[in-house]
């Protein structure tokens, strides 16, 4: 395993979980499920490894964000991650730990992604019989789409079999240290995803059973994400990423409610709560893809259902 390649892997990750989790639209200010919180099971089963975990998700509040010198209004959530790695990947033997704290930034009016902000350090060690491999790694990096949200026809009325493109333009710049050399970056990316409404479904998670939306999201590269909204939740209760026959991630609602206590600036969770670690194979491919995955959710519940 190469240390550049890891080091795109954790990129990856690091995309799919902050933009996995993103939120309803909202069509008035009073829709935004501000103060409450949500907490997710993670599960990556790869190779010989199971890489299980949990993360916090909180709606926090209103603010404003400054977009090309324009202040817009938005509503702003962040997601606490802490993360142990434990099994075998490519015949090596893996721990360490993998962090994460990142802010989401969506249109007040439209809900549309404005911008993403992360916090990100790793500590890893891969050792098999002969040889072994350390990877320390940090990163800050702040994401702007442009426009906010991407572009395209996006239906308001859905009938099952629904289907629409969206094009996304996200201009990114990282700044951060792997493996002690400091390193700075600065890109532009536009990615094009196909959406299907798939119809409705009622689902069980561990917080219980939910009526749900079901979406499918097609990247260019072929990989697929379905995503299951419920009303009730206010947001995502599962999530399935589908990479192709060799790795599936399944992400499934825990709880959900009001946040308990005061937003901490650091998450304290004992480090067993989160065991999380996207495996290494195929994560290049997926780094740009992922982070194109946003679009404008619905509340799209039909009559009689809650």
């Amino acid at each position: 395993m190469r240390a550049n390649s890891f080091a795109t892997a954790v990129v990856s990750l690091l995309l799919i979980i902050s933009l996995s989790l993103f939120p309803s639209a909202a069509s008035q200010e009073d829709d935004w499920p501000i103060g409450k919180e949500w907490l997710y099971y993670y599960l990556d089963e790869f190779d010989q490894a199971a890489f299980i975990g949990q993360w916090r998700y909180i709606c926090v509040g209103e603010t404003e964000w400054s977009l090309k010198g324009t202040e817009v209004e938005v509503v702003k959530y962040i997601s606490y991650i802490f993360t142990n790695a434990t099994g075998t990947s490519e015949g090596m033997q893996l721990s360490g730990n993998w962090d994460l704290y990142s802010e989401e930034y969506y249109d007040v009016d439209s809900g549309y992604l404005v911008a993403y902000v992360i916090n990100e350090t790793m500590n890893l060690r891969a050792e098999d019989y002969l040889d072994s491999y350390e990877w320390n790694y940090s990163q800050h990096n702040v994401t702007e789409f442009l426009p906010p949200g991407g572009t395209g026809y996006e239906p308001f009325d859905l009938e099952e079999g629904t289907i629409w493109t969206k094009n996304y333009t996200q201009e990114s710049t990282s700044v951060g240290e792997f493996n002690g050399e400091p390193f700075e970056e600065h890109s532009i990316y536009t990615e094009q995803v196909q959406y299907t409404f798939k119809g409705y479904e009622m689902i069980t998670v561990p917080a219980g059973e939910f009526f749900c939306s079901v979406y499918e999201s097609e990247y260019e590269d072929g990989s697929i994400q379905t995503q299951y909204y419920s009303s009730r939740a206010e947001n995502l209760v599962k999530i399935i990423e589908y990479f192709g026959p060799d790795e599936t991630i399944t992400i499934s609602l825990e709880s959900y409610g009001e946040v308990k206590n005061t937003v901490p600036s650091t998450l304290e969770i004992s480090p067993v709560a989160g065991v999380i670690f996207l495996s290494f194979i195929g994560a290049t491919a997926v780094a740009t893809v992922i982070a194109a995955s946003i679009v404008r959710k619905k509340k799209e519940t039909p009559p009689g259902f809650a």
